[in-house]
């Protein structure tokens, strides 16, 4: 009988540890020059998700549900991007980097 129960208990605890979201990350540098841009705003459209680059230009969405998304990206000065068919696996980070140009102010 312990045997049954504590196979029981290690079965339902798996469910609780298992981690049912994805992750986005990347980074985000300008097309020219290749000089990291801080500051860029990624969101993902329809969603409260998104992230903003660090000095470095990196990012990190956290949590994201698995799924299809796509992504808006915007920075001040620079021609805004969107990218579709951002595909989102459980326990995995989908890497998405970027090159953004210099637009109009």
């Amino acid at each position: 009988m312990n045997k049954f129960f504590m196979l029981i208990v290690l079965f339902l605890t798996s469910f609780l540890f298992a981690n049912d979201f994805g992750f986005i990350a990347g980074t985000v540098v300008d097309k020219n020059t290749g000089e990291t841009l801080p500051g860029v705003q990624i969101i993902i459209e329809g969603t409260d998700y998104g992230a903003v680059t660090n000095i470095e230009g990196y990012y990190e969405i956290y949590k994201v549900p698995p799924g299809e998304y796509e992504l808006f990206i915007e920075y001040l000065g620079y021609t805004s991007i969107k990218v579709m068919g951002v595909k989102v696996v459980a326990d995995s980070t989908t890497a998405i980097n970027l090159k953004m140009d210099q637009g109009n102010i």
